[in-house]
């Protein structure tokens, strides 16, 4: 049996990297794996550096910004892969820098009006004049998205891949450098703003390029009506734009919580956790999405069945992500120890129970990509308003019925990998029935 089962799992591995897909996800992940090896190196350093209770105050800022994004430009950067011509997609860029402006200043209106509230509520008394670095980052953050998707869009994976290591390698020495002149959270929220603008820049720069060189007949052409664009798209905005606000909150609604109720500390301890547990589904999940998302969609476009690429996809994802998450959920604690100083122990602890959830929050990327493809935006909205639901209920069951924070996260944490497992079997179907 135990033979059957390595010649399954090595036709597995034959098949996938002998696809065109996977090697694109090999590129990707070559520059997304040196982007966080660099980050990784240089994390020990700035845990020391900082504290727990500084990377509290960080978190909340990074929460709150990934809560705008979606909303900043109504999620139309993500339909740019989508158009079969190039005319189409350029409208769909120009519609979401006007938005992105638009709502920029309408956030950063109401961020300077609702200061006091926010600093009361969330405890970031030493943020309050720093509020407002949260709409240039949310303008920054959506040019960094249209640039991705224009360049997943051509396909042009090695550039998006060398723009990943420039900008992780400045940032990071950013950190680090800042932090020995001025170890504040403000320094840390300062560099993360510019860091925005500055990944932004690299593959804007590159996306450019990209085009001038493989569509000089086009660039001349008459540009489509941005208007026209939002109206054919509209369901990004009806439908993926909340689903995406909801999918956020429920990414960042425990450290927003554990910090308003337990303090930045434990929103410190989160924070790196969360960021730890982060990197293989950034490493290899995110990278397969993007590779997959225009390949499905292609497909999709000449009338062939999405179901097999899915499962083979899901299943891969399942055997690269069994060893590293399996080491914390064993280890967790002495490893946060040793790697990120004495002081961060207890980051170990929720570190255990967040392996669990990213774990299916990996084997789900394919499932997710494939959504917009299958047309499933509305379903995944009331998906997502379950899903965030069945979370908060976790949450709330630790912070009043068992006081834990600990428990907080655990319950998040298991409510969260059942609702995974869901989509994925969801999604499964439906793309066997379409």
């Amino acid at each position: 049996m135990l033979r059957g089962t390595r010649a399954v799992v090595a036709k597995l591995f034959k098949q996938a990297w002998a696809s065109k897909i996977l090697r694109s996800v090999g590129v990707v992940v070559s520059g997304t794996a040196a982007a966080q090896i660099i980050t990784l190196l240089f994390t020990p350093l700035v845990t020391r550096i900082y504290g727990p209770e500084i990377f509290g105050l960080f978190g909340v800022f990074v929460a709150v910004i990934n809560l705008t994004i979606p909303l900043a430009a109504l999620a139309y950067p993500l339909a740019v892969v989508l158009p079969a011509h190039n005319r189409e997609a350029i409208a769909l860029v120009r519609l979401s820098v006007l938005l992105s402006i638009i709502i920029s200043l309408l956030f950063g209106t109401f961020f300077w009006m609702a200061k006091d509230l926010l600093v009361e509520l969330f405890d970031i008394e030493p943020l309050k004049d720093f509020i407002l670095f949260i709409p240039f980052a949310m303008l920054f953050a959506v040019l960094l998205q249209l640039a991705m998707q224009w360049l997943i869009r051509m396909k042009e994976f090695r550039l998006i891949a060398r723009s990943a290591v420039i900008h992780s390698l400045i940032l990071n020495v950013a950190k680090v450098g800042v932090g020995l002149l001025y170890p504040f959270g403000v320094a840390l929220i300062a560099v993360a703003t510019m860091g925005y603008a500055l990944h932004a820049a690299l593959l804007a720069g590159s996306a450019i390029f990209a085009f001038a060189r493989s569509h000089r007949d086009e660039s001349a052409s008459s540009p489509l009506s941005p208007f026209r664009a939002a109206r054919k798209y509209i369901d990004f905005p009806l439908y993926r734009a909340p689903q995406s606000f909801i999918s956020d909150l429920s990414q960042g609604l425990p450290i927003l919580l554990l910090s308003g109720l337990f303090g930045p500390v434990a929103a410190g301890y989160y924070a790196i956790s969360k960021m730890s547990m982060g990197v293989p589904s950034v490493l290899v999940g995110k990278a397969l999405r993007d590779v997959l998302y225009p390949h499905l969609a292609e497909a999709f476009r000449n009338g062939e069945c999405l179901y097999r690429p899915l499962v083979r996809s899901t299943t891969l994802l399942a055997f690269i992500g069994a060893l590293p998450f399996g080491v914390v959920v064993f280890y967790g604690p002495l490893l946060f120890s040793w790697i990120f100083g004495s002081e961060w122990v207890a980051a170990g602890e929720y570190a255990r129970w967040l392996a669990i959830f990213f774990y299916f929050n990996l084997i789900n990327k394919p499932s997710f990509a494939a959504v917009p493809v299958l047309g499933l935006q509305k379903e995944l909205l009331l998906y997502e308003i379950g899903s965030i639901a069945l979370k908060a209920l976790g949450l709330f069951a630790g912070f009043f019925v068992f006081e834990s924070d600990l428990w907080a996260v655990a319950l998040f944490s298991m409510f969260g990998a059942a609702s995974y497992v869901f989509m994925i079997f969801w999604v499964a179907f439906r793309s066997k029935v379409k």
